[in-house]
This record gives C-alpha cells, sequence and structure tokens, in this order.
C-alpha cells in the first residue's frame, strides 16, 4: 500500500493503514538487538515503501510517539525487558487521547493479549522478527 499525500489519505480507513504496517512489519526480519535498532529498521521499511511518517513525533509535553505514520497511526516500539503492563497500558491511553490519534500499533518483542483490552480507538500489537 503506498499512501498518498495527506490531503487524500483521510479517505483510508485507520484499520488499513494498521493492517498494512502490521504485516510488512510480520513479513520482514529486523537486525536489532536494541529498541533504537529497531525503530531504525521500521523507518528504514516505511521509507522503502513509500509510507509516509514522522519519527520522535511530538503530541504534548509528556507524549512523543516513536512513530505517527501516515499522519493518524501512532506506532510505539517496546523491547520486553524494558516495559511493564501497566506503563504501557498507560501511555497507549494518553496517545489514543490525542485527537490526532485514530489508532495504534504497538511493536513489541513479547504480547501480553492485556494490551488490547477496552480502548475506544483500534489498537494492534505485532510481535517482529528480530535477530
Amino acid at each position: 500500500m503506498t499512501l498518498k499525500p495527506s490531503a487524500e489519505r483521510a479517505s483510508v480507513p485507520i484499520e488499513e493503514i494498521l493492517e498494512t504496517v502490521e504485516g510488512l512489519i510480520r513479513r520482514r526480519r529486523f537486525l536489532a538487538s536494541s529498541e533504537r535498532e529497531l525503530q531504525i529498521g521500521i523507518a528504514n521499511m516505511l521509507r522503502k515503501e513509500g509510507i509516509p511518517f514522522e519519527d520522535e513525533k511530538r503530541l504534548g509535553a509528556r507524549d512523543r510517539l516513536d512513530f505517527l505514520v501516515a499522519g493518524r497511526l501512532a506506532m510505539e516500539v517496546k523491547r520486553r525487558r524494558e516495559w511493564s503492563l501497566a506503563s504501557v497500558r498507560e501511555q497507549v491511553e494518553r496517545y489514543l487521547s490525542h485527537a490526532s490519534v485514530e489508532g495504534l500499533l504497538l511493536v513489541a518483542s513479547a504480547m501480553d493479549p492485556r494490551v488490547l483490552i477496552h480502548f475506544a480507538k483500534p489498537v494492534h500489537v505485532v510481535v517482529p522478527v528480530t535477530w
């Protein structure tokens, strides 16, 4: 999927953007031993696929996304040793509270299905293949 300029992107359903980016991550192997290396690999993938994104996007004084994809999809990258379920849920809720964020993709080294429970906007979790 190649997303069109920002004026036309609004017509693409957020679920379609979520599923496209999630599918790309699932099909790719990333050489990453740290969260930052995985972020770099994802940024390179998005560039190669022609998907517009901003990295380290500030939403406010407290909130900085790893990526804002197509101006609407928040993406957060987490390594298992660097997060807890409670802290990730709080962070996801904060990000989703911003009007510009229509959905969120959590890229995590391990998946806890409880992360997905009870959000007003769509949230997906993908576990990338890293080596």
